[in-house]
This record gives structure tokens, C-alpha cells and sequence, in this order.
């Protein structure tokens, strides 16, 4: 019996948003600085947000000067934003706190006007360079990048067993609360192969490895044949709850399945944005004696965050758990 594998490639594929927020620090040096006396010397901050996905803030000096005679304070400091990408849209501050100065470059799709910068920024009342040895910074934000699907995640092809015919010959017999005994059959080699605990079971002499089946009570048949799916290879269907997700973790952290946790980890975190991440931290929080969920929770803080600082809406903000809602 081949799995019920669910294939999706007959669904109308639609343009998916890909959120990812930035928490960046640009240090400039006062080496850095005299490189600016040259006018044609720009000095940049590179990043790579995503894959294919590239921004930089340039920094450059104009004014009347000349190389033999430079007055400091003539000249006039510039920045600009540009973004190397297609389809992405970025709302990012940059903040110089030592000059109590800040700016927001909003819906920026490639390159934004350059911005005059305070003569404080860089330099002190004498109107020399800052003595800093470094100056930090802050680079905060928001890229919403369009991509027609989500990033392929690396996962096993397990589908040559069935392919070739060979007989599932080991039945897991799902029997949770309220349901009745429902029955998925999966080679027993390919259990085996998936997870220390299972091995350790078969590897033992208990019962399972006499009758080839294993009874789960804690875990309902949804969980279970997914699981079973993604062992064969199948991606994860779009329309999985996030409920579902995280009852899939429950499953991976219970039997030490660390490719399939990997697997949920990154397929949730390509799928955050402000209309789902309070309902994922809250579910983060839920399980958060799940080791591997930590990342997940700090990543959905961090996008809580910048969504808070640069006015970005937030469905659900009204459920959001209080251990969030009392920082």
C-alpha cells in the first residue's frame, strides 16, 4: 500500500510574502572617517537578508573643498539606502544615538534620495572628527520579500521502498483519547532509520518488535500519518494549522526525530508575518519545554519587536501572551 501522500502540485500557485526583520550594527572607525575627506570615497554596510535579497547604506561627504586645504566643517555628510533585489520592499531606521539622530527609510523598492546627516554625527564641537574609536550603528527593520514559493527545505527521500514495490511490513496504531484505533503502515526499515528510539525499541526485544506494531495513545492519527509522510520525503501541506505544527514538534522532541524538527522549525519561520506571529509565539510559549522551540520564540520576538517599533500592524495583539506584553 503506497502512503496517502498529499500532493499539491495541482493548487494554483500564489505569490507567498517572505517577512524578515533586521537587527544590525554598522561600525564606523575614525579611519573610516578620513577615507571621507576624499570625496569620491563612499563607505558601506553591506547585508544579505535573504537569499538573492541585498541592501547597502552609503555613506559619502560633498562640499567646497579641496585636497590641499579641507575644512571639516564644510563639509556636508549624505546617506542613502539602496536594495539589490526584485520584489522586495524594505522599511528600515537607522539610528545614531551618540548624535541622538535617526532616520526611516520607508517602502524603499531600490534606492532611496540621500538624507543630509547633522554635522554632530560625526563631528564635535570643535568640528573635528568624533575621538570614538568606533562609532555603533543601529540598523532596525522590516524586508517583505515576494516569492512565487516558499524556499525548498532540505529533507530525505525515503519514496524508494514503496516505489519498488516492497511490502509496508510494520502497522502503528494510533488509538489517542476519543478516537477510535486507526492503523498507518510504514516499512519497518524506514522506522528504524528515523529515530534512536525507535531503534533502541526493536533493537531490545520489546513486544513492538515481535509483532511489528507500535501503539500510540499520546498522539492523534493527523500527527502520526504526517509524520509517516514527511519520513517518506512529502513537503509539508500549506494548509497544516500551526496547531498541527507544533503537536508535530511534541511528536519529533518525544521520539529525538532532530531532521524532522529542523524540517518544522524552518518551514514555520519562512511563514511569520504580522498576521500570524502572535498566534506562533504564543505556541512558542506553550512548548516552550521543547529545547529546539527557544529559537523559534526568540525569532518571534524579535519580529514582535521591530513590528512595534516601525508602527507595523499585528492581528491578534490582544491574545498575545503576557510574558511578551509585560517587557
Amino acid at each position: 500500500m503506497i502512503p496517502n501522500f498529499m500532493h499539491l502540485e495541482n493548487f494554483e500557485k500564489t505569490a507567498h510574502k517572505i517577512y524578515r526583520p533586521i537587527n544590525d550594527t554598522w561600525e564606523i572607525t575614525n579611519e573610516n572617517l578620513e577615507e571621507l575627506k576624499n570625496r569620491e570615497t563612499r563607505i558601506s554596510k553591506f547585508g544579505v537578508p535573504f537569499k538573492n535579497v541585498y541592501y547597502s547604506f552609503r555613506l559619502r561627504t560633498s562640499g567646497s573643498y579641496n585636497l590641499i586645504s579641507i575644512n571639516l566643517k564644510d563639509l556636508d555628510f549624505k546617506l542613502d539606502f539602496v536594495i539589490l533585489a526584485l520584489k522586495a520592499t524594505a522599511n528600515i531606521t537607522i539610528n545614531f544615538k551618540h548624535a541622538n539622530f535617526k532616520n526611516s527609510f520607508k517602502d524603499i523598492t531600490k534606492e532611496s534620495e540621500y538624507i543630509k546627516l547633522p554635522s554632530n554625527t560625526f563631528l564635535d564641537e570643535i568640528n573635528n572628527f568624533i575621538g570614538a574609536e568606533k562609532l555603533k550603528i543601529e540598523i532596525k527593520g522590516m524586508f517583505v520579500i515576494e516569492r512565487n514559493e516558499y524556499p525548498n527545505i532540505p529533507r530525505t527521500l525515503n519514496d524508494g521502498l514503496w516505489k519498488n514495490g516492497v511490502e509496508q511490513d510494520f502497522e502503528i496504531i494510533v488509538a489517542s483519547e476519543n478516537e477510535k484505533e486507526i492503523k498507518v503502515k510504514i516499512h519497518k526499515e524506514l522506522l528504524l532509520s528515523q529515530s534512536p528510539v525507535f531503534e533502541g525499541m526493536f533493537k531490545s526485544g520489546m513486544k513492538e518488535s515481535n509483532t511489528n506494531t507500535l501503539k500510540i495513545t499520546d498522539f492523534n492519527y493527523e500527527t502520526v500519518n504526517a509524520a509517516v509522510q514527511f519520513f517518506y520525503g512529502q513537503e509539508f501541506s500549506e494548509y497544516f494549522s500551526f496547531k498541527v505544527l507544533f503537536e508535530l514538534l511534541r511528536f519529533s522532541d518525544k521520539y529525538l526525530i532532530d531532521h524532522l524538527t529542523n524540517y518544522i522549525i524552518s518551514f514555520i519561520l519562512y511563514r511569520i508575518s504580522s498576521s500570524n506571529v502572535c498566534e506562533i509565539y504564543n505556541f512558542a510559549v506553550a512548548s516552550n519545554f521543547i529545547e529546539s522551540v527557544s529559537k523559534l520564540q526568540k525569532e518571534c520576538y524579535d519580529f514582535l519587536v521591530v513590528c512595534l517599533n516601525e508602527n507595523i500592524p499585528l492581528e491578534n495583539f490582544e491574545i498575545l501572551d503576557k510574558e511578551f506584553v509585560s517587557f
